[in-house]
């Protein structure tokens, strides 16, 4: 099967998990489906609290070159296709460039787990951060693109500047509108286009969060 991603902030595309063929597999399926890959590919694997699996096959760590300062990696998790969570860790290749002018994503890593806790997104931080030297060394400062949840931003936030996903924060300022403003739901659709129109909001830092 396949798992998809998409729909994060500016615009990422489907980037693509090729997986065994069965819908109700394990993570236990996906460490046998690891025989099949380049000696290596797994980087880690941890088995408490539940299993957590991170995977970099060659051509991903390859993929670590564009990464550079202000660099956009992208960490968004999957929720509810499962019994287990897939996050994909993913960076823009530079060196080509999309039909839409824009550069294609590519991963950097991947990985399975049962549990989405601040600590076992600090295991596979450490597992990718391990594998790829130019974090590792923190000699760049990329700018790294999370939702809101805490476990995953605040895991992150020594490797790089944090901008939250467009989408998420766009949900949140439509939450914030009605809810806090009063602003009839009908009325808010001109204030988030006015607010996240193509050159308008990429960055907001205030007192209370969206």
């Amino acid at each position: 099967m396949t798992l998809d991603e998409g729909s994060v902030f500016p615009s990422f595309p489907q980037v693509s998990v090729q997986l065994p063929i069965q819908t109700d597999f394990s993570l236990q399926d996906i460490l046998d489906f690891n025989e099949e890959l380049p000696r290596g590919a797994l980087i880690g694997h941890h088995g408490y609290p539940g299993i957590t699996l991170v995977f970099q096959t060659e051509n991903m760590k390859n993929n670590a070159r564009f990464l550079e300062d202000g660099a956009v990696l992208e960490v968004d998790t999957t929720f509810g296709q499962h019994n287990f969570y897939v996050t994909i860790i993913a960076t823009q290749d530079k060196s080509l460039i999309g039909r839409d002018g824009r550069y294609p994503w590519v991963m950097i890593a991947v990985s399975f787990h049962e549990q989405k806790t601040t600590f076992v997104h600090e295991l596979i931080v450490h597992d990718i951060v391990s594998e790829t030297l130019v974090l590792k060394q923190k000699k760049i400062k990329p700018v790294i693109i999370t939702d809101a949840e805490t476990s995953i931003w605040k895991s992150w936030k020594p490797y790089g500047k944090l901008l939250r996903c467009c989408n998420h924060f766009q949900q949140n300022f439509k939450k914030y509108l009605q809810q806090d403003l009063h602003i009839p739901k009908s009325q808010t659709v001109q204030f988030v286009h006015a607010v996240f129109k193509a050159d308008g909001l990429i960055e907001c830092e205030i007192s209370r969060s969206l």
